[in-house]
């Protein structure tokens, strides 16, 4: 089978992929649409290990004088990048991005 069955497709959607996207994984391996409708869960794993990645990442003194501007925009930027994910997980939210 080349696209995913009709309740994938909703799956689809709400992971952000487009059928041509998983067409074109489906020509190098096998997917079944089981493997598909896990989808949200591999997502919401990938995200929550992207969460504590980050979290290490963030684990400097914001307070410090010394920082350089761009380190401390990046900061914020990663700040609110991990809350949103954790927002998205609490509703049951799982996209891609």
């Amino acid at each position: 089978m080349i696209f995913p069955s009709k309740g994938s497709n909703t799956v689809l959607m709400q992971l952000g992929g487009s059928r041509t996207s998983f067409r074109g994984y489906r020509s190098e391996r096998a997917l079944d649409d089981s493997e598909l409708m896990r989808m949200p869960l591999y997502v919401r794993f990938h995200r929550l290990f992207l969460i504590a990645r980050l979290r290490l990442c963030l684990d400097i003194d914001i307070n410090n004088r010394d920082l350089p501007d761009w380190l401390i925009n990046l900061y914020r930027k990663l700040s609110c990048r991990v809350e949103q994910y954790i927002a998205d997980i609490r509703v049951g939210r799982a996209m891609m991005t």
